[in-house]
């Protein structure tokens, strides 16, 4: 038994979904603290989240930007990149999902309204 559950494959499939995804939320948040997103003059930091092992993605945002938006706004990014994962088009889905949450955060905070960029605008693979 000791050993069938040391194969990576088989004792993920016996986690419970739950649990894989409270481990994944728990991740998303790390991330997004240690990445220097919550760092932003106005709170406006936004994370897209996904753990392929997990099969969890999520849209962390930070309080200046999530106070003016609702949940459902975030849900619809995250759907978009889960349908274009599922249709084998993970880029198609990235770029859906950014898109998204570009359009809301410049909606919020116009282009120029900002002094400054303060993060990168970069993909990062953990």
């Amino acid at each position: 038994m000791a050993m069938a559950l040391s194969l990576p494959s088989l004792r993920f499939r016996i986690v419970p979904r739950e649990a894989r995804h409270n481990y994944a939320h728990a991740e998303a948040m790390r991330q997004f603290f240690a990445q220097g997103i919550d760092k932003t003059e106005h709170r406006t930091g936004v994370l897209i989240f996904v753990s392929a092992s997990e099969r969890y993605v999520e849209v962390v945002a930070d309080a200046g930007i999530n106070d003016k938006v609702s949940s459902d706004v975030w849900a619809e990014a995250v759907h978009a990149l889960v349908v274009a994962i599922k249709g084998g088009r993970s880029a198609d889905g990235f770029v859906a999902a950014v898109t998204r949450c570009g359009a809301v955060l410049a909606e919020h905070f116009p282009p120029g309204a900002l002094k400054r960029d303060e993060l990168p605008d970069k993909l990062l693979e953990i």
